[in-house]
């Protein structure tokens, strides 16, 4: 069985019909629906009782009429209303209760059109960053896969454009897989030999026994090794259910893949997690990397959370190191893998180290 709500990318109707609106107060249902009549006109709306009113929605009218409500709705209003579309012919029953979604999701979801297209086109790529050996900087230890997206137009969409636009359309679920999946292929696409470091947010894996399914089997119909594979946390320093990001990180050792997490050092929360998490490989946080070798608060906060780490049996990669003497520093103090600009940027083609 697979994950439908990881694997179906959510849609706009091309149908007519109408859409329900709940805002959640009364004052704020009558603001909504009188400035509601003024852009679309009384005729449009129905108040079905209560807070709930209805709005007459055309052919192909659906993305137009939620991209209008996105200007006329704050964002908190956006926020705190269920909203319903029902096709012509759809009578509402307490069964559709669970196809409510908030209008700030279907708001977004009419505003990023372009990345469920994406999506469906396959049009995500990875770039692969090199991580090296602190002690020996010309071994080349494994690469990181970042992603990006290409737009109809040949250009390159940034990973903040594309993850900015899934939360606010609720495709984070779909996104993360499709960025899993992709960077499996691409590294086996690219003959990458070494361990490769794959991405993933905690909050976009609802049952890791289902969502995780997909990726697993990705791995193996393309014959990567399980341990040569690392997923690694993005956002840890956010984590707010450490429980559930300790089942997730389970299911992966359960079925051969190592684990990482990043921004060690971002806040007291990453501390924890590492102790509770006890991963296989841990991120500094960039911000106290780069520059380290100026700065003696930083270095005598980097040789604790390296002392720590060891403690624990966990290897450490300081990423974001742009100068030689910033990776001299972090190698002379025992710090095992360093990434960064200062060895190469992110390239569509895994670069190789001089």
């Amino acid at each position: 069985m697979t994950c439908p709500i990881c694997e179906q990318v959510p849609t706009i109707s091309d149908q007519a019909g109408e859409l329900l609106l709940a805002p959640a107060l009364g004052h704020t249902f009558g603001r909504v629906k009188e400035r509601l009549e003024r852009d679309l006109g009384p005729e449009r709306l129905h108040r079905y009782g209560g807070n709930v009113m209805s709005i007459a929605v055309a052919d192909h009218g659906l993305g137009g009429m939620l991209r209008r409500l996105g200007e006329q709705l704050t964002s908190m209003e956006a926020r705190d209303c269920p909203a319903l579309f029902l096709e012509a012919g759809e009578v509402f029953d307490p069964g559709m209760l669970t196809r409510m979604e908030y209008a700030e999701t279907l708001i977004g979801r009419a505003q990023s059109i372009w990345l469920a297209d994406m999506i469906e086109e396959n049009r995500l790529e990875m770039h692969f960053q090199p991580i090296v050996e602190a002690a020996d900087q010309r071994r080349l230890f494994a690469y990181e896969a970042l992603v990006r997206g290409r737009s109809a137009d040949g250009g390159l969409v940034r990973p903040d454009e594309l993850f900015g636009a899934a939360r606010a359309a609720g495709m984070l679920f779909v996104l993360d897989r499709e960025a899993r999946v992709t960077a499996i292929r691409d590294a086996q696409r690219h003959g990458i030999e070494e361990r490769v470091f794959v991405n993933f947010n905690p909050t976009s894996i609802y049952d890791p026994n289902y969502c995780l399914r997909t990726t697993f089997e990705v791995a193996k119909e393309v014959g990567f090794t399980p341990h040569n594979l690392v997923f690694e946390v993005v956002e840890s320093d956010q984590v707010e259910q450490p429980d559930h990001l300790l089942g997730i990180l389970n299911e992966y050792r359960a079925n051969g893949f190592q684990v990482a997490l990043d921004d060690l050092g971002a806040g007291y929360g990453s501390l924890n997690l590492l102790n509770q998490l006890q991963p296989d490989f841990v991120k500094l946080d960039m911000g106290l990397v780069q520059g380290v070798h100026r700065d003696s608060s930083r270095q005598s906060i980097l040789r604790n959370l390296q002392s720590m780490a060891a403690d624990l049996g966990t290897r450490v990669i300081a990423e974001g190191v742009e100068e030689a003497a910033e990776a001299e520093w972090l190698a002379a103090i025992g710090i095992d893998y360093l990434q960064g600009f200062y060895f190469a940027r992110p390239d569509s083609s895994p670069p190789s180290l001089l």
